[in-house]
């Protein structure tokens, strides 16, 4: 577990041990449906932003500063906190049912993460190809 993945988990578990009369795994049901929601709600937003990059050839290449290019960026990396969240919160639940597919589910998280940050536009350094 990361050191951010579980300091995140940590604030979580933390505001939801104060709700009376919930039990450990609704809890953590509870913060791994916050994660998987910040999935959705940061990648969303992050295409949404990188849009100017994947359309125009020469964007890398201009002198136009876009913020909405960073924020896509910085909304990219929400997203990997978001997938390593997801993965580890559920681990607890699915090693009950069976380690090897716990440990696949984390790894499975980590690889996720490891291609959205490998394949934004940002560390690439470089204009992917134009879609459609």
């Amino acid at each position: 577990m990361t050191d951010m993945g579980a300091g995140v988990l940590r604030c979580l578990q933390g505001e939801l041990s104060r709700v009376p009369n919930v039990s450990t795994l609704r809890r953590t049901a509870i913060v791994a449906g916050l994660f998987y929601l910040a999935t959705e709600v940061t990648s969303i937003p992050a295409l949404l932003l990188h849009q100017p990059v994947l359309r125009n050839g020469n964007y890398i290449a201009g002198a136009n500063a876009d913020n909405s290019v960073l924020l896509g960026g910085f909304f990219e990396l929400l997203l990997v906190v978001a997938c390593i969240g997801s993965a580890v919160t559920l681990y607890p639940v699915v090693k009950r049912q069976s380690h090897s597919i716990a440990l696949r589910l984390i790894a499975a998280g980590f690889n996720v993460s490891t291609i959205t940050a490998i394949s934004s536009p940002e560390v690439k350094g470089r204009t992917p190809l134009p879609l459609g």
